[in-house]
């Protein structure tokens, strides 16, 4: 049985004002982004148009990644800037999940697999997004000051017109803030139906493997799609797709020790693996 449910949520709800700290701190990542990253990129395709010997004339785009290069033009880079092109992919993506926000997330989405989550309400798995939302972007905080203080990341933002400077480690009653102005920021934007993300429930890897989803919600507009079938770990009588099957054949069948470690992770329904993908 599927039923289909809506949204219950009503009122206007205003916008969340950040304290100094946070503010501060996010602050402190966007002029990271805005200058050091900057310079990273630029020293970057720099180094490529010497390791490559540009004529002086051609230059490489401004938004060049090092993923952007072919792979004949990776091949004739320094080690040196190979790790430049690395640093600032990696800054860029941290950076990104440091400083998102509705917008950035919009269409973005979640596969939850557990039974405690079968069992959640709509407002469980909400509160439970959004603090796994905030936490993310916590860390990856963190982890963006961390990087900051490398050796490899002062040295390739040499020469930044408007260096940030040392940025600080924060202190544990700094993050606490934060995250309770982030919470209060992602349970604002969803009351106001902007945080545009999508959560998908199944009871289990293996319901997930045979495509049993038992829960979607969409955070923006509270629309809830239950399927109330789908509550259960495994089922005998499931059949695998033919791209699953086609997957699992890859997986599952040879010898070797990739092989086997596939198996031992399937535990008990190993042998119903198998079956399925030999009928």
């Amino acid at each position: 049985m599927t039923g289909i449910y809506s949204d219950p949520r009503i009122g206007p709800t205003p916008a969340v004002a950040f304290s100094e700290t946070t503010q501060r701190i996010l602050d402190t990542i966007h002029s990271l982004i805005n200058n050091e990253l900057e310079t990273i990129g630029a020293t970057f395709r720099q180094m490529v148009e010497t390791d490559l010997e540009f004529e002086p004339e051609d230059k490489l785009p401004e938004s060049t990644k090092y993923t952007d290069l072919t792979n004949e033009q990776m091949r004739g880079l320094s080690e040196e800037t190979r790790d430049a092109g690395l640093l600032e992919l990696k800054f860029s993506i941290i950076s990104a999940l440091a400083t998102q926000d509705a917008a950035s997330l919009k269409g973005a989405g979640s596969i939850l697999f557990g039974e405690k989550y079968v069992e959640m309400s709509t407002e469980e798995l909400v509160e439970y997004q959004i603090n796994t939302l905030v936490d993310g972007q916590i860390g990856a905080i963190k982890k963006a000051v961390e990087m900051s203080r490398g050796e490899d990341f002062i040295t390739f933002s040499e020469g930044t017109r408007d260096p940030t400077g040392v940025v600080d480690s924060m202190t544990e009653e700094e993050v606490e803030i934060l995250r309770s102005d982030l919470l209060a920021q992602r349970r604002a934007e969803y009351k106001r139906g902007e945080l545009d993300f999508n959560i998908n429930v199944f009871a289990s890897t293996h319901a997930a493997n045979y495509d049993k989803i038992h829960k979607t919600l969409n955070m923006a507009t509270g629309e809830t799609v239950v399927n109330e079938a789908n509550t259960v770990v495994f089922d005998e009588a499931w059949e695998l797709s033919a791209r699953k099957k086609a997957s699992f054949q890859r997986l599952l069948i040879g010898e070797g020790e990739f092989f086997e470690d596939n198996l031992e992770r399937l535990g008990v329904y190993a042998e119903e693996y198998l079956r399925d993908i030999a009928s």
